[in-house]
């Protein structure tokens, strides 16, 4: 009983973490045939992802201030 209530406790402590931790990338690639991937953290990332497939890189609008 005692190791079924710690793990159930364990479980609660890392679906409440989950929640918080939650940020928007920085880096959109906006690729030619009209698709968007947010989800480069560095600009060098999203240049990677367009190259050789067209496109271009730009900031994340959904990304806070605490990004730029």
């Amino acid at each position: 009983m005692r190791y079924l209530m710690a793990a159930a406790v364990l479980l609660l402590a890392m679906a409440v973490d989950a929640g918080t931790s939650a940020h928007a990338a920085k880096w959109c690639a906006r690729y030619t045939d009209g698709s968007t991937n947010c989800g480069f953290w560095t600009l060098r990332q999203c240049r990677a992802s367009v190259s050789g497939v067209g496109g271009f890189c730009a900031r994340n609008p959904r990304a806070g201030r605490r990004y730029r």
